[in-house]
């Protein structure tokens, strides 16, 4: 019995300090989160670089973004390009931002992307 008693209070108390972590690192997050929301934005991206975006509905009810990246000095004699991502990624794998986009790469260039 006694044995019984000091399991359940041993438990209780590990519990208890597992829950008053949780609460700290939880509230901790919460007056953090304006902080990481500018950082986590250049991480991922958030801006949307394209020039243009259309939406097209599918037979099944999908909406499809379209981006298109108008070229700044068209070059008439490059055809234009298709960038198509995945099925298990979004657009941000090949288009995150300024630095890292491949659609961006290539309207510099003259392509229409």
């Amino acid at each position: 019995m006694a044995t019984t008693f000091l399991i359940l209070l041993l438990f209780a108390l590990f519990a208890s300090t597992l829950a008053f972590i949780f609460t700290g690192v939880l509230i901790l997050i919460l007056l953090i989160h304006p902080l990481l929301l500018n950082w986590i934005g250049k991480l991922y991206g958030q801006e949307d670089i394209a020039d243009e975006v259309h939406f097209a509905k599918t037979k099944d009810g999908w909406n499809l973004a379209l981006h298109r990246h108008v070229p700044i000095q068209p070059n008439p004699q490059l055809a234009p390009v298709l960038v198509v991502h995945g099925i298990a990624t979004n657009k941000f794998v090949m288009d995150l931002d300024r630095r890292h986009s491949l659609p961006y790469y290539l309207k510099l260039r003259g392509y229409d992307v």
